[in-house]
């Protein structure tokens, strides 16, 4: 499981997932500037990387609970805080903080099958299959069994058309 969840995260940050953060449209509605906005949450994320690089795993758990803190669905900050935990011997908290990155990766998956839906009934094929790849890479156990059987009937009806 583990080495899945960091392939995952590897492809999120190579995917840019960090500037798409779920609680970045939070930021975009004027809340007060004295409430740390996931911008902060980024920041803590970078400097979390840092110190994990300078092999700092307190200085890299604490900023990545600070990260955590401010944006509760950053997915990729709790995997690699699961990672930090486990380089530390802190088991019982490397388990929670992976099955948190887990919940999240199910949900964000989910989302993406959802819009992928959207997109295919908008006849938005390559899109939607594009979005159905990510979610499935996201989440390896997600059903995308009538997906790929609306996806097939479609792509039948317009080679017949």
């Amino acid at each position: 499981m583990k080495t899945r969840l960091f392939f995952t995260v590897f492809m999120l940050l190579l995917q840019g997932g960090l500037t798409e953060s779920p609680a970045v449209a939070w930021s975009q509605k004027g809340i007060d500037a004295a409430v740390p906005c996931p911008k902060d949450a980024i920041q803590h994320y970078h400097e979390g990387m840092a110190r994990q690089m300078a092999m700092d795993f307190n200085g890299a758990a604490e900023e990545y609970k600070a990260a955590v803190a401010i944006d509760p669905n950053m997915l990729e900050a709790w995997s690699i805080l699961g990672m930090v935990y486990h380089a530390q011997g802190k088991l019982i908290q490397e388990k929670e903080a992976l099955e948190r990155a887990k919940q999240l990766s199910q949900t964000k998956a989910a989302e993406m099958d959802r819009r992928a839906e959207e997109l295919l009934s908008e006849n938005k094929i390559a899109e939607a299959t594009d979005l159905w790849q990510k979610a499935k890479n996201l989440d390896p156990e997600l059903d995308l069994a009538s997906a790929h059987h609306r996806l097939e009937c479609i792509t039948g009806a317009m080679a017949n058309w």
